[in-house]
């Protein structure tokens, strides 16, 4: 098998580790046998499947990919109080949005909510521009995060792997989504004046009511239980407090507190963290805005995570409402991107093979056109619909480097590769990559659209 120059440096810019990883496969060719790999490749959450290589990262790579999301998702919080001073009609007609929603989702925005949010970045790494930012998903049911955690013990446990990370001889860890997005809240939780005197910091975890009953087998609930546990007694030994998993047809309000019934009794709920698209009854958001219950993410997700604010901040890239600093993190983590309008249209068309048209709304990939790989006659479908629409975006199409991954029954190709990365609140807290054969490639890199997923392990390297 040849490993090219061009694939050994990618590696080696993630990591010694990485790097020696290609030579290990090199010398053991049952890593690319896939019957190897099975623990791993027979599970899979819904569309999403999983990659049996990990991406192996140290701590240098670490730290540039959790600076690059954090600096990204600070300053798309900001943009409804900077850029619009929250003002509704403004916003109504930047996003296109009708006014009820955008009422619901400002709910809250003068209390500094929009900071707190549960997020992910999707970055792509180029070897012409670096880390560059393609999408930032505010929803606290961002997917990757608990599906990697699900299947970290796989990998772990997967002979051939073992032996590689014995041989290579260094601690390999990763930050666990579960526990880093936990940890988060109870810290919030813990630092909100109402809760003060509180003896315990329940959190409740909601899902949209199914068949009578919450998303989420009993083992999955269990494990969640053990892990808030754990994170309650790092915050202090003594500090107490429960998870539930439920929806929120059972959640009351009473005395002006959030509580649900459990055994009979009622229990005070400190923070809820909704997996429901940001549809939160008025009941609940009346308690929010009071301050007696905290609630990630909200309505307010939706509007940070449209497409067109990473327009915004490209279009303000030299605006003096951000500081130098500021100026500089935009020039640096995002591609050129602007809204679509009539006055781009000569250009998109004529500079197609340069570019990726998107809807603002658009999630899993769909919709998304990247020009090099859209014939001419469609991309001026794409572009009419897309002024029609008035809300889609036109990005410069970054490339990424070419990274090897194990594919098909036996064997190994190039692949792309996608970072999400999450940030809770003001920290970076890992990720996961998403790595499709380049043979197959036509320019989105989404688990909908046949990319795989794997976990990432940070290697101490010395």
């Amino acid at each position: 098998m040849n490993i090219t120059t061009e694939i050994y440096t990618a590696h080696r810019e993630l990591s010694r580790c990485s790097a020696a990883f290609l030579d290990f496969v090199q010398e053991n060719p049952a890593c690319l046998d896939a019957a190897n790999f099975k623990g791993v490749l027979s599970t899979y959450f819904g569309y999403v499947k999983f990659h049996p290589w990990p991406t192996f990262i140290d701590e240098k790579t670490r730290e540039k990919i959790n600076t690059a999301a954090v600096n990204v998702h600070r300053l798309i919080t900001s943009i409804p109080g900077r850029l619009f001073a929250n003002d509704l009609d403004k916003i109504m007609e930047y996003y296109r949005l009708p006014q009820s929603a955008v009422k619901l989702m400002l709910r809250g925005t003068e209390q500094g909510r929009p900071w707190d949010v549960l997020s992910r970045g999707d970055f792509i790494y180029s070897p012409s521009a670096g880390f560059k930012c393609l999408e930032f998903n505010m929803t606290s049911n961002v997917g990757g995060g608990w599906q990697a955690d699900e299947l970290e013990p796989f990998y772990f446990n997967t002979p051939i792997l073992a032996r590689f990370f014995k041989e290579f001889g260094a601690k390999m860890s990763r930050t666990g989504f579960s526990a880093s997005l936990l940890a988060h809240v109870v810290d919030r939780a813990a630092l909100h004046p109402p809760f003060e005197n509180d003896e315990e910091i329940n959190t409740a975890v909601v899902y949209p009511k199914t068949g009578g009953s919450t998303a989420g087998s009993t083992s999955v609930v269990s494990r969640l239980n053990e892990i808030y546990q754990a994170v309650l007694r790092q915050k202090n030994p003594d500090q107490k407090g429960s998870l539930e998993v439920t929806d929120f047809f059972r959640l009351q309000v009473k005395n002006g507190c959030m509580v649900t019934n459990v055994a009979g009794e009622d229990k005070k709920i400190h923070v809820i963290v909704e997996k429901c698209n940001g549809l939160v009854p008025a009941t609940v958001m009346d308690v929010v805005d009071a301050g007696k219950v905290l609630l990630f993410n909200g309505p307010i997700g939706h509007l940070m995570s449209s497409k067109l604010n990473l327009a915004l901040l490209s279009e303000h890239e030299e605006s003096d409402l951000f500081s130098p600093k500021e100026r500089e993190t935009i020039k640096t983590y995002i591609p050129w991107t602007r809204k679509l309008d009539a006055g781009l249209e000569d250009f998109v068309l004529a500079h197609r093979e340069r570019l990726v048209l998107k809807p603002g709304d658009g999630i899993g990939g769909y919709g998304v056109a990247p020009g090099r790989n859209t014939p001419p006659a469609q991309w001026k479908q794409f572009v009419k619909k897309a002024l029609e629409d008035r809300n889609w975006v036109v990005q410069e199409y970054v490339p990424s480097y070419l990274y090897l991954y194990q594919d098909g029954e036996k064997g190994a190709v190039e692949h792309h590769m996608v970072w999400g990365v999450f940030v809770f609140g003001s920290r970076g807290c890992g990720g996961f990559t998403r790595v499709l054969p380049a043979k197959h490639h036509k320019g989105v890199i989404n688990a909908s659209q046949g990319a795989r997923l794997n976990i990432i392990l940070e290697v101490a390297e010395s």
